[in-house]
């Protein structure tokens, strides 16, 4: 973790509306977490919308394991940035508990 930067390992792409530092700092902060727990040399990409009043957001997590997706949506942007947290934390640590069980089957 603490050899790539702040801006290399999450990649976002704004769709629909334009996303400002103190939003793209504010993600960075918040998702930074699951660096710890991902798979090691994984890839990070989050996708966000603006449609309808909803914020969607896809973030998509590569590693040479596995390929987690996460797809929340909600009217708050930082609610929104949250359960995509949560949500991809519960996939880690639910991969780290039957990783090792399903390698031995």
């Amino acid at each position: 973790m603490s050899s790539l930067s702040e801006k290399t390992w999450l990649k976002i792409e704004f769709s629909d509306f334009k996303g400002y530092e103190f939003e793209e700092r504010f993600v960075r902060a918040t998702l930074r977490t699951l660096l710890d727990i991902a798979p090691s040399r994984s890839s990070f990409k989050l996708e966000l919308q603006y449609r309808n009043d909803v914020f969607c957001g896809i973030l998509t997590v590569k590693s040479s394991e596995k390929k987690f997706k996460s797809t929340c949506f909600d009217r708050d942007f930082y609610g929104l940035i949250k359960k995509i947290k949560r949500d991809m934390n519960w996939q880690f640590e639910s991969w780290k508990q039957t990783r090792f069980i399903n390698a031995a089957m």
